[in-house]
């Protein structure tokens, strides 16, 4: 509205009667400088440059940018009396280069809710109330930092409301300070933890005593969340004395170093996605903490220090499990940690070991345990989930069959090995499905007869001996096992009707054996073309690929040559391997390698020499055809060839190149349906019998059949290259030719016993390049 108000009063200006003195425009300028872009904010003294007529500002000593919203220097308030100097210094200012202190007597709503204003602060940000604690007892006002380069310290506000929405909602990026620039503003107490390391350890942010006191916190806050984008940060997060109870999902993903100290009520931090802990150490101290489970999701340290100490609620760590490393990058076992036993105690001091309680515990932990674990009804399940509970590492076998998970959950959430079998069976009864969610390896898993189910039980197997699935119907494919990338020995699937692919194992890069067995839909294994193809190895002599039947054998043995590699000597068992007789499936190769004379898949295409049958060689050339479907060569048949004993010559033929009959031939059996050329020649046929399935012939030749008189059979030919109907004595009839719609080249008929203008069709109306009819 001002910057409308100042162009209308521009216009009132310079709209005057022609009559009066002009007006300066450097006059009208200086009156609407203020409202002019860039509006200066309240430390700036707009101006207007005499030559170019721009407007700039010129800032108050301590403040630069276009718009002198940029402090630069360090901000202290600590008494009364700087808070309204603290807030007048930082109205409009959305950049400070610069440290800001806000301590003591100056901790109060007004003067926090003018820091949290700002966006970007240059440097380190400390917040301190050490002398009285009920100063601030509001909720924490909102927050639009963006970044901060250095560290963010707040300590001793214990009456602040922060529960219900992130502390720092628009923080993207943090950066640190040293031990020492902390040591410097806070007393000796709070950095207790964080002296004497072999690295002096560099914070990115601590939160002390913020919140503790609030009447909503005094037993834990449930609703608590600190970032809404920060990722990273460089140096470590220190929470020492937070209300915690049970904290609010971050995506924090790195930190320098995590250090949670006197949290007595904390149950969870909130920190699924931490992955990564850097070279300032893990440090847990007097909280609350009865599990690790918040850190699963952490698979490396770079070690500073690991140091677990005084949790007296911990009571299984098993869910931390990282890769430890010194800062030179060499793997190291050589962390302090205070042992939690799982199915065992404590023994001798310091609590450096475990004593188990029973012989078939073992491990650091007593959490390895032997045996073999069956379960067939509902209190089995419940006594494998008390026996299991603790349990990392299984050598032997589990089997769950029958009964056992009917109508119980069998939660297993942190078993990660076993070394044995894990076999699933429920005979069809309905079961309510397990959970292996941290099992990452096992020697077999077998699961068989399992009703209504995906089998999403085991989403971080990683490794597993054998895999196989029988007899589920509802199976369709291996979404549920997103995070495998080796089987062993071998993959088998029997009789799941509803399996289609091999979807979910895209990162599988070799199997042992892979057996597909009445499954018929399983045909889609896309999954296995990544940047190689699989290679299937075979295992203890099995044939490394095994399939027991294909609807189209033909597709699947492409699709299976873009997808799968055979390993070298290794044989397969699939329906194409009798390559029809005429070849042979060579060990490492996937497809036939046919015999001399033949091609195609399965070896059941001929493209030798001509082949000629007559009553001597009818039985030789029967052997010679028996299963082919596509004959590239010519094909000679005479005499009695296909007349009596070998019926059934072309039974299996699809398709003939050149189809010859001559020689007096009384071919009686099959004729293919796919001709290229065909030429009839002095023959005992009668007719054009068994020429009902040709649609076009490239080349049909009726010549010099004496006792032919009728082209019955060719009814329903529509085109053809050419056609040739001459010298046949006997023929009186050619009206099996009325469908033909086209013939490329000529047709001819002459020479017959044909009475011209009987014929049934009008022959003249066939388009052709050339036309002879004449009887």
């Amino acid at each position: 509205m001002l910057r409308q108000a100042a162009v209308l009063a521009l216009l009132a200006l310079m709209v005057v009667p022609a009559s009066t003195t002009p007006v300066d425009a450097m006059e009208v300028l200086n009156i609407v400088k203020d409202y002019l872009f860039p509006v200066c904010t309240t430390h700036g003294v707009s101006q207007i440059d005499n030559v170019s007529h721009t407007k700039s500002c010129e800032c108050d000593s301590g403040y630069e940018g276009d718009f002198c919203e940029i402090y630069v220097g360090d901000l202290h308030c600590n008494t009364t009396n700087d808070i309204p100097l603290f807030i007048a210094a930082v109205e409009g200012v959305t950049t400070v280069r610069g440290n800001v202190y806000i301590t003591a007597l100056c901790v109060v709503p007004e003067s926090i809710a003018a820091a949290n204003q700002l966006n970007t602060i240059d440097g380190s940000v400390f917040f301190y109330e050490p002398t009285d604690w009920r100063q601030f007892w509001v909720t924490w006002p909102e927050n639009a930092w963006e970044t901060v380069t250095g560290c963010v310290i707040i300590a001793y506000i214990p009456q602040a409301n922060i529960i219900g929405y992130p502390v720092f909602p628009k923080l993207s990026s943090v950066g640190s300070c040293s031990l020492s620039e902390v040591q410097a503003v806070l007393p000796a107490g709070y950095t207790r933890m964080l002296v004497n390391r072999s690295i002096t350890p560099r914070v990115s942010m601590m939160l002390s005593t913020f919140g503790t006191g609030y009447e909503d916190c005094h037993y834990g806050c449930n609703d608590v969340t600190f970032f809404g984008k920060l990722r990273t940060m460089p140096g470590a997060l220190v929470f020492d004395n937070m209300p915690l109870h049970y904290g609010n999902d971050m995506i924090l993903e790195h930190v320098g170093g995590l250090y949670v100290i006197s949290c007595y009520h904390l149950r969870r931090i909130g920190i699924p996605h931490l992955a990564t802990i850097g070279e300032h150490g893990l440090l847990l101290e007097d909280s609350s903490l009865d599990n690790l489970d918040d850190f699963a999701g952490v698979r490396t340290v770079t070690l500073g220090f690991v140091d677990i100490k005084h949790m007296y609620e911990l009571k299984n760590v098993l869910s931390f499990n990282p890769t430890i490393i010194e800062r030179t990058g060499t793997p190291s076992t050589s962390i302090s940690i205070q042992l939690a036993c799982q199915n065992g105690y404590h023994h001798g001091f310091p609590e450096s070991q475990c004593t188990c309680s029973s012989p078939e515990y073992s491990g650091i932990l007593c959490d390895t345990i032997t045996g073999t674990f069956l379960c067939m009804d509902p209190v089995q399940a419940e006594q494998l989930n008390q026996t299991l509970a603790n349990v990392r590492h299984v050598v032997g076998d589990i089997h769950l069959t029958d009964s056992c998970l009917e109508s119980s959950l069998l939660f297993l959430p942190y078993l990660r090995t076993v070394e044995g079998s894990i076999y699933i069976n429920s005979f069809g009864l309905p079961i309510i499905e397990p959970f292996f969610g941290a099992l990452e390896s096992a020697s077999v898993i077998t699961i068989e007869s399992v009703p209504n189910s995906p089998l999403h039980w085991f989403p971080r197997l990683e490794t597993v001996g054998s895999l196989g699935i029988l007899n589920v119907d509802e199976f369709v494919n291996f979404t549920g096992f997103p995070e495998l990338t080796t089987i062993t020995d071998g993959l088998e699937v029997v009789n799941c009707a509803g399996a289609t692919s091999f979807a979910g194992l895209e990162n599988v890069a070799e199997l042992g054996t892979l057996s597909v067995i009445a499954s018929p839909q399983l045909t889609d294994y896309s999954a296995f073309n990544g940047p190689e193809k699989v290679a299937l190895l075979s295992q203890n002599n099995a044939p490394a690929l095994s399939i027991d039947a294909c609807t189209d054998c033909e597709a699947l043995l492409l699709h299976l040559m873009d997808t799968v590699v055979i390993a070298d000597g290794a044989a397969i068992n699939v329906p194409w391997t009798t390559c029809s007789g005429f070849g042979l499936v060579h060990p490492g190769d996937l497809g036939c390698t046919c015999n001399p004379g033949y091609t195609d898949f399965m070896c059941h295409g001929y493209n030798g020499d001509t082949i000629f049958c007559n009553t001597s060689s009818a039985h030789i050339v029967e052997s010679m055809l028996a299963g082919v479907t596509h004959i590239y060569s010519s094909l000679v048949i005479q005499e009695l060839c296909g007349y009596d004993t070998n019926l059934g010559l072309l039974d299996t033929v699809d398709y003939v190149a050149d189809l010859y009959f001559n020689t007096q031939s009384m071919y009686y059996g099959k004729i293919p349906p796919h001709i290229g050329n065909v030429t009839i020649f002095d023959t005992m046929f009668w007719t054009l019998e068994g020429f009902e399935q040709s649609l076009h012939i490239d080349s049909l030749v009726v010549q010099g059949n004496s006792v032919m008189y009728s082209l019955e059979g060719i009814n329903n030919l529509e085109t053809a290259g050419q056609i040739v109907i001459s010298d046949n004595m006997a023929l009186t009839n050619v009206d099996a030719l009325s469908q033909l719609v086209s013939v490329t080249y000529s047709l001819v008929i002459y020479n017959n016993d044909v009475d011209v203008n009987s014929i049934a069709f009008d022959y003249n109306s066939i388009p052709t390049a050339y036309t002879y009819v004449a009887g």
